[in-house]
């Protein structure tokens, strides 16, 4: 089972949950940027939660199925054609060789997510399938993947791939204002507590500098007391504010270390949100402490201990 890539559009990736265990040698953990998307595609599959599936960036991707495969396509909003015929996202679908299969460009959100039963048979890298590009790790050497690849998937445990849909009120929300809860980390004590509480009740804005590295926002300026830091670790969500006082929140393929002040930690179930947050979002930053976010953890991971797709057949 497999589909050739005809167009990739501005950037397909191969991804899985991520590549962990190996900052002391500067590779980051890469992964899926909206992890609540790319666990229900796996999920509709019938894959693990960690099979490699295909993260795209505002669609224009085109696929011919070279095999008879079945598909589930989450993400962001965006029109989806099988040989001109649309179907619905959030559904498994089946698609027989000789069909393509078209994403076009979303109408709110950035990110789409492929998956396919049996998951795509490629390469780990440090016990990955995630491509990071400034590392060149991954499939592939970290690099998108172009048109003409010829993706192919594993062996199904089940050859009677079931088909599910996601229900509407499981899906997550695609808005283009959004709040993010931040744990203050031991440098918050290096802002003044004008910034702090500029920080906090400014509305900031996704700017198109943006990238998998990192959420560049514009907006009031929050400027640290000092600019001489030592380097240290940096990690999943970190909002660091440089010289020039606009945030920027790490995302997956952060760098390992880094010298700018840093307010705190994004919680990490919010970063999917930002993540598929077009430029000219606005954002709101909202202080919680550590036991609340311990508590909001738990909950959410409590609602995936049993994630309910609905069985169609």
């Amino acid at each position: 089972m497999s589909f050739n890539l005809v167009k990739p559009g501005m950037l397909t990736l191969l991804q899985d949950t991520g590549r962990f265990g190996y900052a002391h040698l500067g590779l980051t953990q890469g992964g899926v940027l909206d992890s609540q998307s790319a666990r229900w595609a796996n999920l509709l599959c019938g894959n693990d939660e960690n099979a490699p599936l295909l993260e795209t960036t505002y669609g224009g991707v085109e696929l011919e199925i070279t095999s008879d495969c079945t598909l589930a396509i989450t993400g962001a909003p965006a029109i989806i054609r099988v040989d001109n015929v649309e179907v619905p996202q959030w559904l498994t679908f089946k698609v027989n060789k000789g069909q393509k299969v078209v994403i076009g460009r979303p109408v709110r959100g950035i990110r789409n997510y492929i998956a396919i039963a049996g998951g795509f048979d490629v390469e780990r890298v440090f016990n990955s399938s995630s491509m990071v590009m400034r590392e060149q790790v991954g499939p592939n050497h970290g690099q998108p993947l172009k048109s003409g690849q010829n993706l192919v998937a594993g062996k199904i445990a089940d050859l009677a791939v079931r088909q599910a849909v996601v229900p509407f009120y499981l899906r997550p929300s695609f808005s283009q204002f959004v709040t993010l809860r931040v744990v203050l980390g031991f440098q918050h004590e290096q802002f003044s507590n004008h910034h702090k509480q500029t920080m906090f009740e400014s509305v900031y804005q996704v700017t198109e500098y943006s990238d998998r590295m990192g959420c560049r926002l514009q907006g009031p300026a929050v400027i640290p007391a000092s600019e001489n830091m030592v380097s240290e670790g940096i990690p999943l969500g970190a909002v660091q504010l440089p010289p020039d006082g606009q945030p920027i929140v790490m995302m997956n393929d952060h760098q390992t270390i880094g010298g700018y002040a840093k307010m705190g930690s994004v919680l990490s179930i919010d970063l999917a949100l930002l993540a598929q947050c077009q430029p000219g979002a606005q954002i709101l930053f909202e202080p919680i402490d550590i036991e609340q976010a311990q508590q909001i953890l738990l909950l959410e991971r409590q609602r995936w201990q049993q994630p309910q797709v609905r069985i169609l057949n």
